[in-house]
Order: structure tokens, then sequence, then C-alpha cells
């Protein structure tokens, strides 16, 4: 799986693509809630997230990959939730 994309998804649960490596994008228009590492060290390089508030700890963790990623509503980002991203 190289995509993802769940139009329908109000929350992304911990550790749902951790590790899923060939995974280079990922688009969850209505996700309120990013999961404590749901996208720890996958291959993301861009992401889109329009209705996220919360970014839980460890969310993108290692995503060395990502250049660009769109969560413009975010009101409270988890520790780590970028660590050891690019």
């Amino acid at each position: 799986m190289t995509a993802a994309s769940f139009p329908q998804a109000v929350s992304i649960y911990r550790f749902a693509f951790n590790g899923c490596t060939g995974l280079t994008a990922a688009n969850f228009p209505i996700a309120a809630n990013i999961g404590s590492s749901a996208f720890g060290y996958c291959g993301l390089i861009t992401a889109t997230f329009p209705a996220a508030t919360t970014i839980e700890p460890g969310a993108f963790c290692g995503c060395k990959s990502l250049t660009n990623i769109n969560i413009p509503i975010a009101t409270s980002v988890g520790s780590c939730a970028f660590q050891y991203c690019s």
C-alpha cells in the first residue's frame, strides 16, 4: 500500500499504520484525532488532515521522508509527535 485515503474515518487509532514503510501519502479529511504512533516509522512524504485537532504523542515519530503535512486546525500536539523526522 502506497496511499491511504479514508474519507469517512473520524479517528486514527494507535499504531494503525506504524511501520508501513511503503506508505507515502495519507488523506483523512474528517479525522479529528491522530493516535499515538499512528504513522510512526512510515515512509510518508505527504499527509493531509484538515479536520484534525489532536495529534497524540509520537504520531509521526520516525517519518524521515515527511516533507509536506497539512494539519491546519490542530490545537494539541503531543510530545515527540514529529521526533526523528527530517
